[in-house]
C-alpha cells in the first residue's frame, strides 16, 4: 500500500481460545511505526465488539422509532 492509499480492515480471529492475546507482531512495531491498538485477549474483543454492535443497534432502533413518531398522525 501507498501511502496516499487508505487501509480497511477486517478484525477476524480463527480458532483462538479465549485467552490468547491478540498483538501486532513485533516485527512490524518500531518508534515510527507504533501500534495502533492496545494488545487484547480474544474473549475480550469479542465481547468489546459485541457490546459495540448492541449500542449500534440500539442506536439505530431509537432514531427509527422518533422517525416513526414523528411522521405518524396522532
Amino acid at each position: 500500500l501507498s501511502a496516499h492509499t487508505k487501509r480497511q480492515s477486517i478484525v477476524r480471529f480463527n480458532g483462538t481460545e479465549g485467552n490468547v492475546w491478540i498483538e501486532p507482531l513485533a516485527p512490524f512495531v518500531t518508534p515510527d511505526a507504533p501500534a495502533k491498538f492496545q494488545r487484547v485477549t480474544q474473549r475480550q474483543h469479542i465481547q468489546s465488539e459485541t457490546h459495540a454492535a448492541e449500542a449500534r443497534l440500539k442506536d439505530t432502533q431509537d432514531k427509527a422509532a422518533a422517525t416513526i413518531g414523528r411522521n405518524s398522525i396522532a
